[in-house]
């Protein structure tokens, strides 16, 4: 089970004092000098997909049946590239974007398709898009900077396009040690907020639930959601 840490792992000299933007960018960016770190033992130990395979198949399914397949998808930090690579493989164009070098590395040595660096607050993106696969991502960005990054979420969606998130559930944010040592970042929600958040940035829920408990004593919030023009939610055919 993974431990939490007792106190940040941050080290300042005697009266240094960082400013809560600069601490949080501080985090930010030793959570993914932590994944660059561990980019090859996190391919062998996620290489499964088979725990997440039917919400992968739902996601493609919604596209279809939203009328979005033939559209560009972006797996918002796509870690070493599993989910772009099994998008690929059903068809579909899509693009990966993350922080982590190392593991755009491996992501480019072992898929084909293009893969950018990229800050999932700012993407840069030249067109919109007809979906957002945010699996296991958004976790690490700091809680003040949510609301803006869903609504730039909605700006690149196409009407009626397709948000996927996948977030802890708790309170606060803490360091983790994860299983290799690595010390990670992470932001954590509760049902209630994540779904204000998201409505306010002007979707609409499609699906959401919480998982079990699972094996490292973590829970999981998935949320399906999609963007309407201002004013026409309820134009929005939901899925059955």
């Amino acid at each position: 089970m993974a431990k939490h840490w007792s106190k940040s792992p941050h080290r300042w000299q005697k009266g240094f004092k960082l400013t809560e933007e600069q601490k949080e960018e501080t985090n930010l960016s030793m959570t993914i000098a932590s994944y660059d770190q561990i980019a090859d033992d996190y391919f062998s130990r996620w290489k499964d997909r088979s725990p997440i395979e039917s919400i992968t198949r739902r996601f493609i399914a919604m596209l279809k049946a939203y009328g979005l397949s033939k559209e560009l998808i972006v797996d918002v930090g796509c870690g070493p590239g599993f989910d772009t690579a099994t998008f690929h493989r059903e068809g579909l164009s899509a693009i990966g974007a993350d922080l982590s070098a190392n593991m755009l590395k491996l992501a480019r040595e072992q898929y084909q398709g293009d893969f950018i660096l990229a800050d999932m607050r700012r993407l840069p993106l030249a067109q919109k898009v007809g979906g957002l696969w945010v699996s296991a991502s958004m976790l690490h960005i700091p809680l003040d900077d949510v609301p803006e990054t869903l609504r730039n979420f909605s700006h690149f969606l196409l009407p009626g396009g397709l948000l996927y998130l996948s977030l802890k559930l708790g309170n606060n944010a803490d360091w983790r040690t994860g299983p290799y040592g690595e010390a990670r970042f992470f932001t954590y929600y509760q049902p209630e907020r994540l779904d204000k958040m998201i409505r306010e940035a002007g979707f609409q829920i499609v699906e959401g639930w919480q998982s079990g408990v699972l094996e490292d004593q973590t829970q999981w919030l998935m949320r399906f959601a999609r963007k309407a023009p201002p004013g026409n939610f309820e134009s929005l055919e939901l899925l059955k």
